[in-house]
């Protein structure tokens, strides 16, 4: 990494969780992918399968973010 990068690095390291991930989010999203991964048949039965137990209710989805931070402070990481 150039010195310009490490720098940016470490201020970004420097802010909260909740605006970490926010630039994350944001940052993700400014990279432009120039191949789309392939669904195969077994994926596409998969995603069908998991969006009718969201829609029945059968599951309730929660926010990944705190999931994440559930799981961290479980397991101290």
């Amino acid at each position: 990494m150039t010195a310009t990068t490490t720098d940016l690095l470490a201020q970004v390291l420097a802010l909260p969780e909740d605006e970490r991930m926010e630039f994350a989010q944001r940052f993700s999203e400014s990279i432009e992918l120039h191949e789309e991964p392939e669904l195969t048949d077994e994926l596409k039965d998969t995603l069908d399968r998991r969006w009718e137990e969201i829609t029945s209710g059968k599951v309730e989805c929660r926010d990944g973010f705190e999931v994440l931070r559930e799981i961290r402070a479980k397991y101290n990481v």
